[in-house]
Parts: C-alpha cells; structure tokens; sequence
C-alpha cells in the first residue's frame, strides 16, 4: 500500500510538471525539477525494498526519511511562490511517518517532516516577499498534530488488532484443549466400559491400547503389568508393532532405549502400586514430548487396567478352584463331566474310540485307621502323581470323589484302555508310600474298571455306568486288577454299587 502511494504521487508530479501545470519562471524551476527527480528515485526503491526485497515496512521508511526531506523541502521550496499545492501532501506525508513507526520515532520523523515543510517555505522565498511567518507557524504545527493525532489512532487500531489475533489465538488453543480433553473423556469412558465388560481380560488388552495410542498419536505402543516380587508378566498388550519388539521390550522393562527399526523403542513407568509395576513403552522421541495431559492419561487408564489384571487374575484362581480338587491338584468331577461331554462329542463327530477308567484305591480306608488322616491325604496326593506319571499329556486324570478317581483316554479303544490301565495299576502297586513317621515303606493297590465309547457305552451315562459296573466286579472278585464291562449286571452287583461312596463324598 505505501509503495503504491509513493508511486502515485510521484506519477502525479511528475504528470503535473510534464503538462506545464509546476512550471514558473522562476528560478525555483530546478527545485521543481530536483524534488521530482528524488520523489521518483525513492518511490521506485521503496516499491523495490517493499515489494521485490521484501523489506520491512517500517524500515522502508527509516532508509527514506532523508529522500523524503530532501525531496520535500525542494518541492515546497519550488512552489513556494504558489498558493501552496503540496500542503496536503506534507500532511500525508507526516501521517505515514507517523503512523508506520513506534511513538518516539514517529513524534521525531513528524517534527523533521514540518521543519522541512517550514524550511522550504523559507528556503523558497529567498529574495522574494517574506512569507506570512503566523500562518506558516500555524500550518507547520497542523502539520505535527494531524499527524501525531493519526499516529495515535493508528497505534491504537494496531494495538486492538494485536489483541484481537491473541485473543483469537487463545479461543483456538482452549478449543484445541477443550476437544482434546472431551476425546480423552470419551476416550477413557470407553476403555472403562470394555474393561469392565468382561472378566477374561485377556481379550479387550490390545483393544485398549489401540484406543490410547490413537488419542495420543503414538503409532506404536506397548504396556505391561508387572509383578515385581515375582518378576513375572502378568499381562501385556501391544499396538502396532511386531511379537518379537514386543516380547524384547518385555524382557527388558526397565526405561531404557531399545532397537525398533530406525527409530528407537523407550519405555517408561506410568504406575507402581505395591508390588505392582506399569510399564508404558512407544517411540522414544514421541515418548519423550508426552504433555502432562497425555501422561494422565496414561495414568488414569493404567489404574484401570491394573484393577482389571488383578479381577482376572482373581477371577482366573476362582475358575481353577471351581474345577480343580485341592488336596491333590487335578481336576474335580465337575471338569470330568464336563470334558467327557467334549470328548464325546469330539469322537462322534470324528468317528473316533474314547475310554474311561474308573479307579478305587483298595482298603483305603485301612490305611487311614492305622497311619491316620494326614498321611492318607498324602498318600492320595502321591496316588494323584503317580496316575498322572502313567499317563499321556492328552489323557485327564481326575479327582472322582474321596479315593475314587477317573482317566479319560481319547481316542483309545477297549484294548488300548485294558493296556493303560494295566500300566497305571503296576505303577501304583510298586510304588512306595510314606506312613506316619514318613517312612515309605507302605503300599497301596487299585481296583480298575473301563468303559469304551461308542461300543459297548453309546453314550455318557452308558460309559459311567459301564467303568463304575466294571470297577465293582474288580473290587468283588478281588482287587488290584482291571476288569472289562460285563454283559450285564447281576442283582449283587447293583447292591453293592448302591452301597459304594457317591461321587463328591470326600
């Protein structure tokens, strides 16, 4: 705009001078002549610096103060003979000083603008008539108090506009906040509601992360709940990126750098609790430039995820406890009932043999009258380990109720079960177990019966009652042997089953 003004008024004079409209003759004629010729050299460096250098404004118009003088006092010198033309251009003159720099120098280059407004009047009446010194005083001083008027008008405008940008800049920066935190919100509001949503925590980890991870902007990340009395894992959960970073990262929890491509992989702790320790780990630059928000978080989200771990760990002991027989630590007879539905629907779909044994330790109940309760309960422990020695990692061994116990043998047939009942009931008879001084010189035999699916038990009542039918034939005819399903059961047979233990009396 002030390159654009200089170069108007300076086509304008110089059009002015061109047509005859400055000329005089006068000696004054030169001064014309020079005023115009530096009012045009400075309005084409001033459209220079401005426009092509890309100056600053306000020192455009410190390097052009003295052209500026200069030009004026020639061309007011120049016309001073007339009635005045370049009065309005003085004062506009003065304005653009004045409002384009700070009060100091504004209120100084203003003054010189007037003084040499005056000195080219007297400069210009050299020899001629004497000017009228009131009114030129008088127009000199309008000269430095429009302009120091429009100066402060123009700081004042200038100073609200700033404002204005900083207050705007500070609405955009509290919405950015305001969203920011309103997504964090929702954010945590979602995490918590599919943590709680489930107990097996296992399956909403990953899930969980990949919500903060996007919240914060971390293309990567990984957590992990740590256990530090027993320097264990309990869970961990990771976002894009690989297994193998992920399982490094873990083996190395401590803040440190790790290798992740080209970038660098750090960790950071975001909580400890007890001997609880969460460990947050992303790109080592991102980590680092984390704002407290962010790190809230973090925090907030990692008091939740704790809370859950320790609910499935808890959850996950109350699951093992409901199946799992604790005197002996296999399974109990609900797990058996439940993995034998499996088994047999597993075999009928695949057209495959499954058997079941029945096994009852022989004159347990001696035992127990003559070395007493506890070492009967650690010779049922030690029975336990010997059945499980005996048999393969697909076969489950179970707890069927006091000193009863049950072998599902998938995929065996009649033969395959005679056989591994043999071997289990070898292994027991050989085995020496502690009395109640702890000697090991005891020894304990089983009765073993078996049942084979779909032939001759089609189903799972048909094989319980088959194993338990063969089990009591084993037991009647004389202990410590394996006994087959019988065709049918006779009348004695069905009264001793009904006195025998049921199972869960323990």
């Amino acid at each position: 705009m002030a390159a654009a003004s200089r170069i108007a008024v300076a086509t304008i004079f110089v059009s002015i001078y061109a047509f005859g409209g400055l000329r005089t003759d006068l000696p004054a004629s030169e001064l014309l002549v020079g005023g115009l010729v530096i009012l045009v050299l400075a309005a084409s460096f001033g459209a220079v610096a401005l426009l092509v250098i890309r100056m600053a404004p306000r020192r455009v118009l410190r390097l052009l103060l003295i052209p500026d003088l200069l030009c004026a006092m020639l061309l007011v010198a120049g016309t001073g003979m007339l009635v005045d033309p370049l009065y309005p251009w003085m004062i506009g003159l003065a304005m653009i000083y004045g409002a384009g720099l700070a009060l100091r120098e504004s209120a100084f280059f203003t003054v010189l603008v007037a003084l040499s407004y005056a000195a080219g009047h007297l400069f210009g009446h050299v020899g001629h008539t004497p000017p009228d010194y009131a009114l030129l005083a008088f127009k000199t001083l309008a000269i430095i108090v429009t302009a120091m008027m429009v100066g402060d008008v123009s700081r004042r405008q200038a100073q609200r506009e700033m404002r204005l940008r900083q207050s705007q800049r500070h609405y955009h920066e509290l919405n950015d906040r305001l969203s920011r935190r309103l997504s964090e919100l929702r954010a945590i509001s979602e995490i918590t509601e599919i943590i709680h949503s489930t107990l097996d925590f296992e399956q909403v980890g990953n899930l969980v992360l990949e919500i903060v991870s996007k919240v914060i902007d971390l293309p990567a990340s990984a957590l992990f709940v740590i256990d530090k009395r027993r320097d264990e894992t309990l869970y961990s959960a990771s976002f894009g990126i690989t297994p193998e970073v992920r399982k490094r990262t873990a083996d190395s929890y401590e803040p440190r750098m790790q290798p992740h491509g080209e970038d660098t992989f750090a960790c950071t702790t975001i909580l400890e609790r007890g001997t609880i320790l969460v460990v947050f780990c992303a790109s080592g630059e991102r980590l680092e430039h984390l704002v407290a928000e962010d790190r809230l978080l973090l925090t907030a989200v990692a008091n939740d995820l704790t809370i859950a771990v320790e609910n499935s760990e808890l959850y996950k002991l109350t699951k093992r406890m409901a199946i799992t027989d604790e005197l002996t630590g296999l399974n109990n007879y609900r797990f058996m009932l439940q993995r034998l539905d499996d088994e047999i629907e597993r075999a009928r779909r695949f057209g495959r043999t499954l058997s079941l044994l029945m096994l009852d330790a022989d004159d347990f109940k001696l035992f127990n009258d003559t070395h007493g309760h506890v070492a009967g309960d650690v010779a049922l422990s030690e029975l336990a380990h010997v059945m499980q020695s005996a048999v393969r990692d697909i076969d489950v061994v179970c707890r069927y109720g006091g000193e009863e116990f049950a072998v599902l043998l998938p995929e065996t047939d009649a033969d395959g079960a005679f056989v591994a009942a043999e071997k289990m009931r070898e292994a027991i008879s050989s085995h020496a177990f502690a009395d109640a001084d702890g000697h090991k010189d005891q020894r304990i035999t089983v009765s073993i019966g078996f049942s084979t699916f779909p032939h001759p038990a089609p189903d799972r009542e048909a094989l319980l009652r088959q194993a338990d039918d063969a089990l009591y034939a084993a037991k009647r005819t004389g202990r410590n042997r394996v006994r087959a399903p019988l065709a049918q059961s006779d009348s004695s047979q069905e009264e001793g089953r009904a006195e025998r233990r049921k199972p869960g009396d323990i």
